[in-house]
């Protein structure tokens, strides 16, 4: 029988085995990023989109050698469709491969920082979660923040 503890005995520390996967590497999330962006570009109608309004379809994104308006990318109607049908023709596949280039670099860079200020020390710098990089390829890659 186990003998009973004195009220004021501190109890050893439990041993943790629920500590999950090993966290990414902001350098991964950022060039996975830039991957799926990539991707996305490449399977999407090339650019550089444009916006144009048609009386018969609403506010059109289009692409560049598009003869009507009945060969739109998108087309909004809602309250704000020319504000909406703007930015999605300025974050076309153009802007998302600027983007992916934008990411990688970043990554490169956090490499480099890593190798000069981390070595033997940690796997990496750590970065706040709303780290404007790290916050964009979360947001890309659909995971939460």
């Amino acid at each position: 029988a186990a003998r009973p503890r004195a009220p004021h005995a501190r109890r050893p520390p439990k041993r943790r085995t629920d500590l999950g996967a090993p966290m990414t590497k902001p350098t991964e999330t950022l060039r996975a990023a830039a991957t799926k962006l990539r991707e996305m570009a490449e399977a999407a109608t090339p650019g550089p989109w444009k916006a144009e309004y048609s009386g018969e379809q609403g506010d059109c994104v289009l692409p560049p050698d598009a003869q009507s308006t009945r060969e739109a990318v998108a087309v909004t109607r809602l309250y704000a469709s020319h504000a909406d049908a703007l930015l999605i023709a300025t974050l076309g596949p153009t802007f998302a491969v600027l983007v992916a280039d934008w990411l990688d670099d970043t990554a490169t860079g956090e490499d480099w920082l890593d190798a000069q200020l981390a070595p033997g020390l940690m796997p990496y710098v750590p970065r706040p979660p709303d780290w404007t990089p790290l916050a964009l390829a979360r947001h890309v890659i659909g995971e939460a923040s």
